[in-house]
């Protein structure tokens, strides 16, 4: 003890008298402390550690109040002595000191996935750190000597105590300039952690060593002959450190293991160096670095090079002053112990981290990961509007600009790099030069969030997006949740059950499990937390392995690094890749990468994915559904469509027989083929349920579940059209399509987790606004009302007038005649009382509009014909289901246009609401099958067909009302009929040459009957694409609903085909509140903007 006593005093040889009096009492006060007390690791006397410590600490120049805190920092801790003994004795200085390193030495940082006390610790480090950064020295200081005596611990503990040091304090140490700190650091640690990795190195050593330093005396010749004297100070050959591992094993290179330093006079002399160096040797192309002109925020300073040295071997070189050498070395210790202001500026990262620790108050992990992406990441320098800034590697443009002027780049416009216009996002690298546009006002918006990658600036741009409405943030929340959850193949976010919510929200401390998810979207709250307060009773690391598929999409100019560094980040996360498919070609820069591999456990799994997410190379991510799991789901839809081929067989082979089978036989055999397609549609629900946000991507089995069920209702439509086995299966077929309707809900319902958040301001309507929408919707509601009396009439008109003896297509052919006929009426009244040239709109041919001449040609003919077989309050109830089905497919391709479909909390209402409407449609199929219905179930099917036309027709109209609404509708409907004339005339005219039996037998008045259904239908057409455009489409299709009381008055009250009662009643009553709630539920959304 008394040689460890010795060798401080010989390292504090600059202390004055007074300040060696001062350390020779805190000497006597610490043995007496830890008198008694032994080390574990070695077995000697306790103060030993103390007395290296401050040794160490001497050496490093500290001061003397340092250097007594390095005596005394484990006293408090150890020993009876406290904080207040120490001022008394010391002064406050001091006291400050120990107390500060003693707050971390009382709970030791583990490793990073213990993410409570362990990183509030890391948080109490930083805290400290920005108030005196000797604290950290002398922490760094107590972990060097620890190091240097590891070999004392046991092999786990060795191993873990390596890889902290790795994970904290050689970052820290390396962005606060600690070179000479950083290399002992690696070199204890690195043999330990990754041992495979330090004996390649080792090798490296050994193999290099001679020919490398045989180089570098050649080349401090050749410089000293070519340069003036004393120009090259020194000229260094220096063994390399251990690296800490790189994802593409870019540090593994024999040139890598040593490396020579020549030490210059100044500055230009440097530079002269370099000059000279380039003439004597071939420089290596980019190889080089100048972090004399543009340093990074660590300090450093160096001309950095690689040459094609003597005996052609590649030798890295660095070229700097000796006041750079030190800087290089010490870094910190310099600026504490050297400077007389012992300024931390020129340190900026450690100003940040206040405000990454003030936006992470609630949040652990998010601390954590913010110091992972913005403090511990390796930095790169790019200069922003003339000013050298330096960002973490594979910063965005937008990040550069946050870390350039703060919360002023909310009014960024437009950046270019380099001379070039660039998106936001673009990624920098060393040395570009960023050019700022700004505008006069704020422009951010929510998608910014995606454009960055470093907590500071997300910090920033969350602060800003709080004036923003709540909506977009739960939207992002749901979103980052739901993709977390995926990583570790869990629920759904709405699937959470109350038990869960609670103790999300009692562990934040908030009242509702929504707030947690705001949280989320503003970035304070990690998913990944989320996902461990949810398998608390689950330990995830320990749970079991499985096989996984996945889909990227990534940058085409990355692609000789892309199966390299996949590789490596599955080693790093125990994922074993099993397949790796690269196509061969790329796509607007984009080429498909496909994995399939196996994890070790969940968390590994989801380590792996954010890893991948991480990367800027990565532009799209997917998770697949298993091959096992898509199995499962072919071959039940396999199995339901056998049974349905089989039973179509055995109806067309044996008719006769199941004819003739008892009533309850048939019965049986019937719910026998029923039963497959209905376990098909439960497994298509329950896989959508569990494996949904894989599926998204994997969209066939929502066709194939759609293909399932019409073919179940075609089927069972051919059996009791042909065999007669039930008069009522329409409640069988109606299941069927609850079936469809309900699983294509669910899908859109969890489908929008994963559409991008609609990114537009929401503003509440004006007084002004609102105004001005609710004469928009009167307006609207007036045609929307005059159309469905007319569609109310029609069906009637149809069938008990002499239209009704025209045959289904003759009578189509006078339909378009008669909407001609209105229509040109119109155009020609509204020329006449035109006072001005109205400038024509030129009608734009698309999809949309094809859709509607083809949709109506269709529908017009299965009205027609289903008419003929079926009662018109059958036909029009059957057409009830299309405003579910329209509104399904409106919410599948348009949701973010449609206002109550954009906010998650409306949209499970209206869907509810919709099917209402259809439920009170229901109840009057069910008193109509009850009743003598004067129907047929060959009519039935045509309506059903009818149905189906009239959904692709209204959707069609809607859409391009809503895209095109400065289109006449006068213009849209003579378009329409005109195509519809031409379409028919042919055969109508082929009718007519063959003297068709239904165009001979004609006679004037079915005729005229017929046109004026033309003229009925052509002035509803009118009124719906005015409705259209006023109103939302959707809720006026639903608004149909309503013509089945005008149908239904008239054929109960005045024909007298059917008997009033209670549940028709009930039916019609749940048709209008269905039509009112859902235009409540819209005008709530439009008020408030969305």
């Amino acid at each position: 003890m008394n040689n460890a006593i010795e060798s401080v005093f010989r390292a504090c040889h600059s202390l004055t008298k007074k300040e060696r009096l001062r350390l020779e009492r805190s000497i006597e006060i610490g043995k007496k402390a830890h008198e008694g007390q032994i080390r574990k690791s070695d077995g000697s006397p306790y103060f030993i550690h103390p007395l290296s410590v401050a040794e160490i600490l001497c050496r490093w120049g500290a001061d003397c109040d340092t250097v007594i805190a390095g005596i005394l920092h484990d006293t408090v801790e150890d020993s009876s002595l406290t904080i207040e003994d120490i001022e008394d004795e010391f002064g406050l200085s001091v006291a400050s000191l120990v107390e500060g390193v003693t707050k971390f030495t009382k709970i030791d940082l583990k490793e990073k996935d213990l993410l409570s006390g362990e990183v509030e610790t890391l948080r109490k480090l930083f805290e400290v750190m920005r108030t005196d950064i000797r604290v950290f020295i002398i922490k760094i200081a107590d972990r060097i000597h620890n190091l240097r005596t590891i070999k004392g611990l046991s092999d786990e503990r060795r191993i873990s105590f390596a890889k902290e040091s790795l994970d904290i304090y050689y970052k820290i140490a390396y962005h606060l300039g600690m070179g000479e700190v950083c290399r002992e650091i690696t070199n204890i640690c690195i043999p330990y952690v990754y041992p495979e990795k330090a004996k390649i190195r080792d090798k490296f050593w050994k193999d290099q060593k001679k020919s490398v330093s045989s180089a570098v005396e050649q080349i401090d010749k050749s410089l000293q002959k070519e340069m003036e004297k004393k120009q090259v100070v020194e000229v260094q050959f220096v063994k390399s450190s251990h690296d800490i591992p790189r994802v593409n094993n870019e540090d593994e290179s024999e040139d890598r293991a040593y490396y020579c330093v020549i030490i210059a006079k100044d500055e230009d002399g440097c530079y002269n160096a370099f000059k000279a160096l380039h003439s004597l040797y071939r420089p290596v192309r980019r190889k080089f670095h100048d972090y004399i002109a543009s340093p990074p925020e660590s300090g450093y300073r160096s001309l950095h090079t690689t040459i094609i040295g003597p005996h052609d071997k590649q030798v890295q070189v660095r070229i700097r002053t000796q006041e750079m050498d030190i800087q290089n070395r010490f870094g910190v210790l310099k600026t504490a112990f050297g400077s007389k202001d012992g300024s931390m500026k020129e340190f900026s990262w450690l100003e940040r981290s206040a405000e990454l620790d003030r936006t992470t108050r609630e949040s652990s992990e998010a601390f954590w990961d913010a110091l992972q992406s913005d403090i511990f990441q390796k930095s790169i320098e790019v200069t922003v509007n003339g000013d050298v800034v330096s960002v973490p590697l594979e910063s965005t443009a937008l990040d550069a600009v946050y870390f350039h002027i703060g919360a002023k780049a909310h009014a960024v416009s437009g950046i270019k790099i380099n001379g070039h216009d660039v998106e936001l996002s673009t990624i920098l690298h060393p040395d570009d030069v960023v050019e700022v546009a700004m505008e006069k006002v704020s422009s951010v918006q929510f998608h910014w969030l995606d454009l960055v990658t470093t907590k500071y600036a997300r910090n920033h741009i969350v602060e800003a997006l709080k004036e923003f409405d709540s909506t977009e943030r739960f939207e992002l929340g749901q979103q980052l949740l739901q993709k977390e959850l995926d990583h570790f193949q869990k629920i759904l976010v709405g699937e959470i059950s109350k038990y869960q919510q609670k103790i999300i929200t009692d562990h934040f401390k908030r009242e509702t499990f929504e707030d947690v998810i705001v949280m989320i979207g503003e970035g304070v709250v990690q998913p990944r937390e989320i996902v461990s307060l949810i398998q608390k009773k689950k330990n995830i690391s320990k749970t079991k392995g499985f096989h996984f598929r996945l889909v990227l999409e990534v940058t085409d100019r990355h692609r000789e690094d892309i199966l390299p560094q996949i590789s490596a980040l599955a080693r790093i996360h125990n994922v074993q890749l099993e397949n790796v498919h690269m196509n061969s070609t790329s796509k607007h820069g984009m080429i498909t990468v496909k994995l399939r591999g196996f994890a070790q456990n969940k968390s590994c799994y989801a380590d792996f994915l954010s890893a991948l997410e991480r990367h800027s190379w990565v532009s799209r991510l997917q998770t697949m559904i298993s091959i096992r799991q898509r199995a499962a789901l072919i071959v039940a839809f396999c199995i339901a469509f056998a049974v349905l081929i089989a039973q179509f067989i055995l109806l067309a082979q044996w008719k006769d027989w199941l004819v003739s089978l008892p009533g309850n036989y048939a019965f049986f055999l019937e719910v026998a083929f029923v039963i497959p397609p209905l376990v098909a549609n439960f497994y298509i629900l329950r896989m959508l349920r569990h494996f949904v946000v894989a599926m998204r991507n994997d969209r066939w089995f929502l066709v194939m579940g759609s293909v399932l069920n019409i073919a179940v209702c075609s089927l069972l439509l051919y059996e009791s059209v042909i065999l007669g086995f039930s008069k009522s299966i329409l409640p069988l077929v109606v299941v069927f399509i609850f079936f469809m309707i309900y699983i294509g809900y669910r899908f859109i319902i969890t489908e929008r987790l994963f559409a991008k958040v609609e990114r537009a301001t929401v503003k509440p309507l004006t007084k002004k606004q609102w105004q001005k929408l609710r004469r928009q919707k009167i307006a609207g509601y007036t045609f929307r009302l005059g159309a469905v009396i007319i569609w109310g009439i029609q069906p009637l008109y149809l069938r008990y007038t002499p239209a009704n003896e025209v045959s289904p297509f003759i009578r189509v052919f006078l339909t378009g005649i008669g909407v001609l006929i209105i229509t040109g009426l119109f155009i020609g009244i509204k020329k006449l009382r035109s006072t001005s040239v109205v400038k024509k709109v030129a009608l734009p041919k698309n999809i949309l509009l094809t859709n509607i001449i083809i949709g109506y040609i269709l529908f017009t003919y299965l009205i027609n014909a289903s008419l003929q077989f079926t009662t018109s309050t059958n036909f029009i109830l059957f057409n009830n289901f299309s405003p579910v089905i329209a509104l399904l497919v409106g919410a599948m391709l348009w949701r973010s246009s449609i206002p109550y479909l954009r906010d998650p909390r409306k949209m499970m209402w209206v869907f509810v609401i919709f099917l209402m409407g259809s439920t009170g449609a229901a109840l009057i199929i069910y008193n109509t099958m009850k009743g003598a219905s004067g129907g047929s179930l060959y009519g039935d099917t045509l309506g059903l067909l009818a149905m189906a036309a009239d959904t692709v027709l209204v959707v069609s109209q809607i859409r391009y009302m809503k895209l095109y609404k400065n289109i006449s509708s006068l213009s849209i409907n003579l378009y329409v009929f005109a195509s519809h004339i031409i379409a028919i005339a042919p055969l109508m005219l082929w009718f007519v040459i063959t003297k068709n039996p239904n165009i001979v037998s004609l006679t004037l008045v079915p005729v005229m009957f017929g046109i004026g259904a033309g003229i009925l239908a052509g002035i509803g057409q009118i009124l719906n694409y005015e409705t259209f455009r006023r109103i939302d489409g959707f809720i006026a299709f639903l608004m149909f609903n309503v013509s089945i009381l005008i149908t239904f008055v008239v054929e109960v009250f005045f024909l007298g085909q059917f008997k009033p009662s209670w549940i028709l009643l009930i039916g019609g009553a749940i048709v209008i509140a269905s039509t009112v709630l859902a235009e409540l539920i819209n005008t709530h959304c439009q008020k408030r903007g969305l």
